[in-house]
């Protein structure tokens, strides 16, 4: 191909013109430097073959949607089943002492004991445990340590309060049985001092009728 023909943009010659070879000028060069190429559009994923966009046919990947209650993954080492029971443990004996507290000590005030029994303790137990092994949870050293201190001074807080219940109540009723003797005492005082003005009157009549006599 001549280089006319490359800069002249491919254009058929003129037949009129010379058979003579134009000789190439700087003004040829600029205005075939100059004129717009075609641009070359980009390829549509839909031309490519699959072959070239997935040659080792794997397949997709599907976005993660997490489901309700999933939590994060972290770097967190997994924890043991026996500490997953010792939290179930500590959970539900939490609670177990929090509610019979509360139940004794603000609704019935008494000093019974609302607790679970043992086998329903351990049951519920074992269910925290398994919560725990299957979320991961474990209770740290701080959180250990409150649960140790709710469920050891959570009963002595309720016996405190009902010691205090206990000496009000013995305050009152050592009062109301002062109230009750003074009562008595004025009664008794009352009744001799009616006596004695009886007495007295008694004695006036005898003395009037022996003046009369």
């Amino acid at each position: 191909m001549d280089t006319n023909d490359i800069f002249n943009g491919g254009t058929q010659p003129d037949p009129g013109a010379s058979a003579e070879t134009k000789p190439l000028t700087l003004a040829d060069i600029e205005a075939a430097f100059g004129t717009p190429t075609q641009a070359q559009a980009a390829p549509v994923q839909g031309d490519i073959p699959p072959q070239l966009i997935n040659p080792d046919n794997e397949p997709e990947p599907q976005p993660e949607v997490p489901g309700f209650g999933d939590e994060p993954v972290t770097d967190r080492p997994q924890v043991s089943p026996e500490r997953a029971q010792r939290t179930g443990e500590r959970i539900a004996r939490l609670i177990d002492t929090g509610f019979s507290t509360v139940a004794s000590g603000f609704i019935a005030r008494n000093d019974k004991e609302y607790k679970a029994d043992p086998r329903d303790l351990q049951d519920i137990a074992e269910a925290w445990g398994e919560i725990a092994q299957e979320r991961n949870i474990a209770l740290g050293p701080e959180w250990t340590l409150a649960i140790l201190y709710i469920m050891v001074y959570g009963p002595l807080l309720k016996e405190a309060l009902d010691d205090r219940r206990l000496r009000l109540l013995e305050e009152e009723q050592q009062r109301q049985r002062i109230i009750q003797d003074q009562q008595a005492q004025r009664l008794r005082e009352l009744e001799r001092a009616v006596e004695m003005a009886r007495e007295a009157d008694r004695k006036k009549k005898e003395s009037d009728d022996g003046k009369g006599a």
